[in-house]
């Protein structure tokens, strides 16, 4: 195999691995909560774009797995969800809202009474956050670059050996 083949080999490997990364960034759930008489809690990836028409749960904090959610359906065009007042005001809620993809966000909301009122809305953002997602793509390329070293360096000491021999 020449050298030219596997430098170009190593070269769509790393892009490909550094494309990967791109759209993970790019999918990093973020929630922003609205207090008011019904409470909004409003979904959008990293980039902005809404979290549209996916499902979500709203279970009582510290409720059992197999216990009913309080209130389950899916997302609003806008990325919305708004929580029955009822219900918020008295018990802290987790909300949990998952695309098909996999992406999403597991969201601790307390209850209104239970803490003071801000005057502007609160933003929480999920983990990982997109710098932790770049870290590990880096470090996967990182991997794959030592494993190419190795690799790399195996060959060579072989190709002396064999020449050595000759």
């Amino acid at each position: 195999m020449s050298r030219h083949f596997v430098h170009c080999a190593l070269l769509v490997v790393a892009a490909s691995a550094l494309g990967a990364v791109g759209p993970a960034i790019a999918h990093d759930v973020q929630a922003v909560v609205e207090d008011g008489p019904p409470r909004r809690v409003t979904l959008a990836y990293g980039d902005g774009e809404p979290f549209a028409y996916e499902a979500y749960e709203l279970r009582a904090q510290g409720a059992p797995a197999e216990a009913s959610p309080v209130q389950a359906g899916r997302t609003s065009e806008t990325g919305g969800v708004v929580i029955d007042p009822r219900v918020s005001d008295v018990v802290a809620l987790r909300l949990r809202a998952f695309s098909a993809d996999g992406h999403g966000i597991d969201l601790l909301l307390p209850a209104v009474n239970a803490r003071p009122a801000a005057a502007a809305p609160i933003a929480l953002t999920a983990a990982p956050t997109a710098g932790d997602r770049l870290a590990r793509g880096a470090a996967g390329v990182a991997a794959i670059a030592a494993l190419y070293g190795l690799w790399f360096a195996r060959r060579r000491r072989r190709a002396r050996a064999r020449s050595a021999q000759d």
